[in-house]
C-alpha cells in the first residue's frame, strides 16, 4: 500500500511539473507575441513620426521655392517701386559705388523692405548688376539700409559662374556687424533687361532658424531624433539639423522614398528620402538604427518582467491549489476505501465544503447512503418474494376445487333453467383459468379473446345498454404482449365513464401498427369524460415515477410495467376523443412472445 502511495505522490508531482511548464511555454509565448507586437507598434510609430518631422521640414524649404516669385510681387506690382528697380540696374554711372545716391538707396530700401514683410525669414537680400561682376549691394532689413560686399560674399562666385533662371544656394554663415547667421539662398533674374539679357540678379538669405525651431518642437520628446538634411544635388547642403554641416560625408547615401536601411562607415542607419528632381534638391534624415532598435524595444523588458512575476505567481498559486487538491483527493480516496470495506453507513466529513470536492463528497456519500436503504429494502424484497411464491404455491395447490364449485353453481342455474347466470358462470370460468395462467406472454390475438370474454359478461348484464366494437388488424395479431394490460382499461371504462341508465354506450378496442418499430393497443368510449385540465394531470401523476399519491394507483402501474419492460418511448396514455369520451391507450414495441421471454432470461 505504501509503494502504491509513493506512486500516486510521484504521478501527481509529474503532472504538477508537466502543467506548470505548459503554463509556462503559454505565457512566454504570449509574451513573445506581446513583444513582436509592441515593437512592431512602437516602431512604426517612431518611423511615422521620423517621417512626420521630415515633411515638416521639406514643406517649409518646399513652400520657399514656391513662393520664391511671388516676393517679386510687391516690387512689380508698384510702379514707384519698379523704377526705383530699373534705375538701379540701369544706371550705368558709380560703378564703384551704384548705390551712392542716398535717395536712391533709401527708395531701394522701402521697397525691399515691402518684400521683407511678406516673409519674415528673410534675413537678407542681395541685389548684383552683372556688370558689376563680384560686387554686390546686401540689404540688411534689421538696419534698413545697404552694406557693398565683394568676391569674399559667401555667394558671389556661384552667382558670376550660374546663369540660371532661378538658382539654389546651399548653407552660409554670413557675418555683418560681428554677427553670424547661418542662411541659405535662392535668386533669380530681375525682369529689367540691358542689351536682351537680364540686367542682374536678386538673391534672397532665409535664416535657418525657422527650420531649427520646426525640426526642435517635431523631434520633442523623442528618445532617438533623426538628423534632417536638405542638400541641392550637386551635394551642397542647404540644411542641417545638427549646426554644423556634418552630412557632407553622407551625401551618397541612398535616396529612400519609403524608408531603409543603408550601412555608412561600418554602421546601421535608417533613412527616408523626399527628392524633388524638378527643383534640385531632396530632403533626408538619418537615423542609428540601433537607437530606434532600442527604442522600439522600450516596452520588451516591461512585458517580460510582467510574464516572469505571472509565472511565478502562477507557480506558488499553482502549488498551493495543488497541496489542497492532494489533500482532498486523499480524504475522499481514504473514505472510499473505507465504504469498499462494506461500510456503508460510512460518511466522507467534507460535506460542508462549496467547491467540487464537496459536490463530489455530496454524491458518494448519497451513493452510499441509497446503497444501504437498497440493500436493505432488496433483504426485505427477497423476504416478500420468498412469502409471495410460499403463497401463489398454496393458492395453485388445487385450482379444480374453484372450477368444480363453479360447475357445481352452473349446474344449479341450468336445473333452476337460469341460462343467463349459467352462461355468466361458464364465462367467469374461463377467465379465472386464464388469470392463473402460467404464462406471462400470450399473443395479442390471446388478448383481445379475453377482452372479449371479459366484456361478454357486462354485455349479459347490460344487454341492448352497450355497444361492443374491435379494430384489430391481421397484421397484429401474431406479435406478442405482456397478459392482461387491456384489462385494467377495460374495467376503468366501466366504473369511471359506463352509464348504466343509457342506452348508447360505446366501447372501441383497437390495436394498429405505429412506425416500424411499436405497437399502439387503445379503448375508447363516449362515457362522462373529462375536462384537459383534469385529463393533463392525471397524465403527469401518471408519468411521475417519484410521486407518492395512492390516487390512480392501477393506471401508474400499468405505465410502469411497459415503459419498465419495453424501454423509452412506451407506456400508457390518455387523451379526449370526438365521441366526448375518453381513449386510453398503451404503447408497446413489436415483439413476438418468444422475443418477450429472451427479454426477461
Amino acid at each position: 500500500m505504501k509503494k502504491k502511495r509513493t506512486k500516486q505522490r510521484l504521478y501527481f508531482s509529474r503532472m504538477y511539473y508537466l502543467n506548470l511548464a505548459v503554463f509556462c511555454i503559454i505565457i512566454c509565448i504570449f509574451a513573445g507575441i506581446a513583444s513582436y507586437f509592441s515593437y512592431k507598434f512602437e516602431m512604426n510609430r517612431i518611423l511615422q513620426a521620423n517621417g512626420q518631422v521630415l515633411e515638416k521640414v521639406s514643406d517649409h524649404y518646399e513652400a520657399k521655392q514656391k513662393n520664391f516669385w511671388s516676393n517679386y510681387i510687391p516690387v512689380l506690382a508698384n510702379a514707384e517701386y519698379t523704377k526705383y528697380f530699373e534705375e538701379f540696374y540701369s544706371s550705368r554711372n558709380n560703378k564703384e559705388n551704384a548705390l551712392a545716391d542716398p535717395t536712391l538707396r533709401k527708395n531701394l530700401s522701402s521697397a525691399l523692405n515691402t518684400i521683407v514683410k511678406e516673409d519674415s525669414d528673410i534675413a537678407y537680400i542681395l541685389l548684383r548688376r552683372k556688370e558689376d561682376r563680384d560686387v554686390g549691394y546686401l540689404y540688411i532689413p534689421a538696419d534698413q539700409n545697404f552694406q557693398r560686399v565683394g568676391s569674399e560674399f559667401p555667394y558671389m562666385s556661384q552667382l558670376q559662374s550660374e546663369e540660371a533662371v532661378r538658382r539654389i544656394f546651399p548653407a552660409a554663415f554670413i557675418e555683418i556687424n560681428r554677427s553670424s547667421t547661418r542662411v541659405y539662398a535662392i535668386a533669380g533674374g530681375v525682369p529689367i533687361y540691358y542689351e536682351n539679357q537680364s540686367a542682374g540678379d536678386m538673391l534672397i538669405c532665409y535664416s535657418s532658424d525657422t527650420l531649427d525651431v520646426i525640426y526642435q518642437d517635431s523631434t520633442s520628446g523623442m528618445k532617438s531624433p533623426p538628423e534632417i538634411c536638405i542638400a541641392t544635388t550637386a551635394g551642397d547642403i542647404i540644411y542641417d539639423s545638427s549646426n554644423h554641416l556634418s552630412y557632407q560625408s553622407n551625401l551618397n547615401i541612398p535616396k529612400h522614398a519609403a524608408g531603409g536601411i543603408v550601412t555608412l562607415n561600418g554602421e546601421r542607419y535608417y533613412t527616408q528620402s523626399i527628392v524633388s528632381a524638378e527643383r534640385g534638391y531632396s530632403v533626408t534624415y538619418l537615423t542609428p538604427w540601433a537607437g530606434i532598435f532600442r527604442a522600439a524595444h522600450q516596452n520588451t523588458p516591461v512585458i517580460m518582467g510582467i510574464a516572469i512575476a505571472v509565472t511565478l505567481m502562477l507557480a506558488l498559486s499553482y502549488k498551493i491549489a495543488n497541496n489542497s487538491i492532494l489533500k482532498r483527493v486523499k480524504l475522499i480516496r481514504s473514505g472510499l476505501e473505507v465504504i469498499g470495506q462494506n461500510n456503508l453507513n460510512y460518511q466522507i466529513p467534507m460535506e460542508d465544503s462549496s467547491d467540487e470536492f464537496g459536490a463530489i463528497t455530496r454524491s458518494i456519500n448519497s451513493m452510499s447512503r441509497q446503497l444501504a436503504e437498497t440493500v436493505d429494502k432488496l433483504y426485505i424484497y427477497q423476504l416478500k418474494q420468498k412469502t409471495a411464491e410460499l403463497g401463489e404455491l398454496q393458492a395453485k395447490f388445487n385450482p379444480h376445487f374453484l372450477y368444480n364449485t363453479l360447475d357445481v353453481i352452473c349446474a344449479h342455474a341450468y336445473e333452476n333453467d337460469d341460462q343467463d347466470v349459467a352462461e355468466m358462470l361458464v364465462l367467469l370460468s374461463r377467465i379465472f383459468r386464464s388469470f392463473i395462467n402460467n404464462k406471462s406472454f400470450i399473443t395479442i390475438q390471446e388478448e383481445i379473446t379475453f377482452c372479449n370474454m371479459y366484456l361478454e359478461l357486462f354485455r349479459m348484464r347490460y344487454k341492448e345498454n352497450m355497444n361492443i366494437e374491435f379494430n384489430v388488424k391481421k397484421d397484429v395479431m401474431a406479435y406478442g404482449i405482456i397478459r392482461n394490460l387491456l384489462q385494467p382499461l377495460i374495467e376503468n371504462y366501466f366504473v369511471h365513464g359506463f352509464k348504466p341508465q343509457e342506452e348508447d354506450n360505446w366501447i372501441l378496442i383497437s390495436a394498429t401498427l405505429q412506425g416500424p418499430e411499436h405497437i399502439v393497443l387503445s379503448v375508447s368510449d363516449n362515457g362522462f369524460g373529462m375536462s384537459p385540465d383534469r385529463m393533463q394531470s392525471l397524465q403527469e401523476m401518471i408519468e411521475d415515477a417519484e410521486g407518492e399519491t395512492t390516487e390512480s394507483y392501477g393506471l401508474r402501474n400499468l405505465h410502469d410495467r411497459v415503459r419498465i419492460f419495453y424501454g423509452p418511448g412506451c407506456g400508457f396514455r390518455i387523451e379526449g376523443n370526438e365521441q366526448g369520451g375518453v381513449t386510453a391507450s398503451i404503447t408497446i414495441r413489436r415483439m413476438t412472445c418468444q422475443e418477450h421471454e429472451d427479454n426477461i432470461s
